[in-house]
């Protein structure tokens, strides 16, 4: 069964939506059992927090898609049957997509159907609905290697340097990182402003640090780092 798949910009554009739909409902029914005095704190807790994930999760379950994933023309489905997922695993799935992010940011640039770390435990496919209509640039095709043009090294060489690059890039980052901040406060005149400003410093560069890890892993999955890159063939005429 051939599937096109949405670029990641829609699928933030969806899960956007959703996390704001859930959020919205989650507040009203906040409110309501507010007055409700018969009802416990934890079970009003409860009610807030599962409801909007249980109907969200009911929805995908019969129709394919969220209310965020409708509105943007995708769908989730089973990757082995192309069919409706059941609402046990749409739950399940959109919960971990909160921790799991940072690592589905990789996994969705390098894995062939462009499937974030959640899609993959649960074996489903986030895929563009064939009832709608979509721009050229919006759709995605399988990703395939080029083993015709190109040779690319083993599997274990990637993985290898793709470590390697890692620990090296995370070692001299995270020393630069202290040092500077060091630098910072013990060098300021004015401490209570150059605290914060040595903390949100340090939380920015943290943020590039593992943005920059993410990067390399990215370019290690697709054979772009020195050590470990993809080789053109010499064709023989």
């Amino acid at each position: 069964m051939k599937f096109f798949y949405p670029r990641m910009m829609l699928r933030f554009k969806s899960f956007f939506i959703d996390v704001n739909t859930i959020s919205l409902l989650s507040i009203i029914l906040t409110l309501i059992t507010s007055e409700l005095s018969f009802i416990t704190p934890p079970k009003k807790a409860a009610i807030s927090f599962l409801i909007p994930l249980l109907l969200s999760s009911l929805l995908t379950s019969i129709t394919g898609s969220s209310l965020g994933q409708k509105i943007c023309g995708i769908k989730t489905v089973s990757l082995k049957t192309g069919k409706n997922i059941n609402i046990i695993a749409s739950l399940l799935r959109f919960i971990l997509i909160i921790p799991l992010n940072g690592i589905s940011l990789i996994t969705m640039f390098v894995t062939k159907k462009h499937q974030a770390v959640h899609d993959l435990l649960f074996r489903v496919v986030v895929i563009i609905d064939q009832n709608k209509i979509f721009l050229a640039r919006d759709i995605l095709p399988e990703r395939l290697l080029d083993t015709i043009n190109y040779l690319y090294p083993s599997k274990l060489r990637r993985i290898f340097v793709t470590i390697l690059y890692v620990l090296i890039f995370n070692m001299t980052f995270s020393s630069f990182i202290v040092f500077t901040v060091e630098f910072i406060r013990e060098n300021c005149f004015y401490g209570k402003v150059c605290k914060p400003l040595a903390n949100s410093y340090h939380d920015l560069v943290s943020m590039f640090l593992s943005l920059g890890i993410i990067y390399i892993v990215i370019l290690g999955c697709r054979s772009q780092l020195y050590g470990a890159r993809k080789k053109a063939k010499v064709l023989v005429l």
